[in-house]
C-alpha cells in the first residue's frame, strides 16, 4: 500500500475550500501517515461533487485513524494526477468530510501518483445534487446583501430597494415586489454586478 506522509487536511462539513481560502479558525489536522490511492477521473469527480458511501471492503485493509471530535474512523487520500482529495470516513463508509491539500502537498502527491497503479474504489452515490463550492468572500458578500435586501423590503424602504435595483441591473423597476425578488434571485447568478451596492454598504 502507498502512503503520504506529514500532510495537513482541512475537514469542513459545510464547504470544500481550496488551500488559498483556508481560515485560521478551520479545524486543521496534521496527518503523519495516510493511505494514498490513485483513482480515475470519474471517481474524483463523483466524490468531489456528491455525497458518497465507499465500500467497506477497502476500509478493512487500512488502519483505523479515529477522530472522536469529527466521528471519523478512517482517513485516506485519493488522486487522479490532477486533483488530490483527503477524505474523512465513518465506520460504515460514509464520506463525512473532504479536504483539498496545501499547494505543496498537492503538487507532490500529483507527481507521486504518476508512477502508481490505479486502484478501483467502489462507492455508492447517496445524494447526486451537485454542491456548488464558493469562495468564503463570495459567501460573506451574498449573506450581507441578502440581509440588507430583506431588511429594506420588510421595513418598506422601497426607494432604497429601487436604487439598489438600478445600480445592479442598470434599469428602473416600479414593481417593488419584482425588484426585491430579482435582487435576491440574482445573487446566485450575477454576484459581480452587485459590487457597487456591496461597496456602498461596506463603507457606510
Amino acid at each position: 500500500m502507498n502512503y503520504l506522509y506529514d500532510i495537513v487536511l482541512n475537514f469542513n462539513d459545510k464547504n470544500l475550500y481550496e488551500y488559498f481560502d483556508w481560515d485560521s479558525e478551520d479545524y486543521l489536522i496534521n496527518i503523519k501517515k495516510v493511505p494514498f490511492f490513485k483513482v480515475d477521473y470519474k471517481t474524483i469527480y463523483d466524490i468531489y461533487n456528491y455525497k458518497v458511501k465507499i465500500n467497506k471492503a477497502i476500509l478493512k485493509k487500512i488502519n483505523c485513524i479515529y477522530y472522536k471530535k469529527l466521528n471519523i474512523d478512517y482517513i485516506i487520500v485519493i488522486s487522479n494526477k490532477e486533483k488530490t482529495l483527503g477524505l474523512g470516513i465513518d465506520e460504515d463508509g460514509n464520506v463525512l468530510y473532504k479536504s483539498c491539500l496545501t499547494y505543496e502537498d498537492e503538487i507532490y502527491s500529483n507527481k507521486l501518483v504518476e508512477s502508481m497503479k490505479e486502484k478501483k474504489i467502489t462507492y455508492k452515490i447517496i445524494d447526486k445534487r451537485i454542491k456548488n463550492y464558493v469562495l468564503r468572500s463570495e459567501s460573506v458578500k451574498k449573506s450581507i446583501l441578502y440581509k440588507e435586501f430583506k431588511k429594506r423590503y420588510y421595513l418598506k424602504n422601497y426607494d432604497v430597494l429601487r436604487y439598489f435595483y438600478l445600480e445592479v441591473f442598470d434599469m428602473d423597476c416600479e414593481n417593488i415586489k419584482d425588484a426585491y425578488a430579482s435582487l435576491v434571485k440574482g445573487l446566485d447568478k450575477y454576484l459581480d454586478k452587485y459590487d457597487k451596492v456591496f461597496n456602498l454598504l461596506n463603507n457606510s
